[in-house]
């Protein structure tokens, strides 16, 4: 077995893009959408695509640093807390855009389909710890 699926971090990692994956492939429409068939707003379209390219990053980018960790270096925990927020910093934009357009910042999801607090909320502190830690 290679060294690096040893390493816990990168299996736990690898564990929370298949479970976001998975809910991905679940909730096609919610992460599958065109950002350009609104036209509420030009802030609300920019926002939409950065959460095309924050689920795409939270989704590959922690295993990818952490499998790679000491190739990366000495920015490592730098690069993995801009990963782990990339996401969750998107879907802020686009509530803080729906709010200011609509009123609603459209948050009932995550009562809905309570498997979205781990993607939006836990995921990404998980991470944050990660990339927190000293080097083992």
């Amino acid at each position: 077995m290679p060294r690096n699926l040893l390493n816990p971090d990168l299996r736990l990692s690898l564990l929370i893009s298949l479970v976001f994956g998975l809910q991905i492939l679940t909730f096609p429409t919610f992460f599958f959408l065109n950002p350009f068939g609104s036209s509420l707003s030009i802030f609300l379209t920019i926002a939409q695509v950065a959460t095309i390219v924050g689920w795409i990053v939270l989704l590959a980018g922690p295993p990818l640093l952490i499998a790679f960790r000491e190739r990366v270096g000495a920015r490592y925990s730098l690069y993995l807390s801009i990963v782990a927020l990339a996401w969750p910093a998107a879907l802020l934009l686009v509530r803080f855009a729906l709010f200011e357009l609509t009123g609603d910042p459209a948050i009932n999801y995550l009562f809905n389909y309570p498997i979205f607090i781990f993607s939006d909320i836990a995921a990404p502190i998980i991470y944050w710890r990660i990339a927190r830690r000293p080097a083992k």
